[in-house]
């Protein structure tokens, strides 16, 4: 899902630095720890399964993901009676698409297990960035939706660039945001907005998001609506592995 959120907002750096004065990304990374539960209770997760839906183009697409230590990732996507497949063990990964008119298992292209692998940290981005190979770093104050918001800029040892909004007051992630390049060499901007958060099990989780990206000056949204978490329940390594296609 990472992968196809997010855009680039305007800097306000002419003023930040007044406004936040001695502020370090280190600090604003404690402060969002703290927030969402702390780092205990992150690191406490062993798994994690997401149910959701999104609306776009007229339909209701449900998707369940699981999410298990150390970096596996299951995706399964139902629509129009239809389910497509992602599937991630923690090196390699596999994909069934229905909706291409073949239901073969494909192995996950070299760039999607690069994004996968990020996708698949429970931790997220953020937390343990130095120990990634990450580079993270303060940019300043923005305005997200009415409130300020810390911008922090992350870039990951392939050298891809991810914006994370850490809302002054709250201390929670409230907006991601990157650019996309196609095959054709265009480029996507893409946003996230996270609202809505609830606690489970010691977690503050975001309930609701707006995805949305902008191609060719248009710009797509789309709501995504998640319905239930549940955290440290058992979990199949099975789900994990390469799946069968029963004819």
């Amino acid at each position: 899902m990472r992968k196809k959120l997010f855009i680039l907002s305007s800097l306000l750096l002419s003023c930040s630095g007044f406004i936040s004065f001695g502020q370090t990304a280190d600090e604003i990374i404690s402060k969002y720890i703290n927030a969402t539960g702390g780092l205990e209770k992150i690191k406490a997760v062993k798994t994690e399964k997401t149910v959701l839906t999104i609306e776009t183009g007229g339909m209701t697409i449900n998707q369940t993901i699981y999410g298990k230590r150390p970096n596996m990732f299951r995706e399964e996507t139902l629509l129009q009676g239809k389910t497509s497949l992602q599937i991630f063990n923690g090196t390699e990964g596999w994909v069934v698409n229905p909706f291409t008119g073949r239901e073969t298992v494909e192995s996950m292209p070299e760039d999607d297990i690069k994004e996968m692998k990020i996708q698949a940290d429970l931790d997220g981005e953020l937390i343990d960035y130095a120990k990634k190979g990450f580079k993270v770093s303060y940019e300043g104050e923005e305005d997200v939706d009415g409130a300020m918001a810390y911008k922090l800029k992350l870039i990951t040892d392939k050298n891809d660039v991810t914006n994370f909004f850490i809302d002054k007051e709250t201390n929670y992630l409230v907006k991601q945001s990157f650019k996309q390049k196609n095959e054709d060499g265009s480029e996507v901007e893409s946003v996230v907005l996270f609202s809505n958060f609830k606690t489970v099990e010691g977690l503050t989780k975001p309930y609701e998001l707006e995805s949305s990206s902008t191609y060719m000056g248009q710009i797509y949204k789309t709501p995504i609506k998640i319905t239930s978490i549940e955290i440290n329940k058992e979990m199949a390594d099975d789900l994990f592995k390469k799946p069968e296609i029963k004819n």
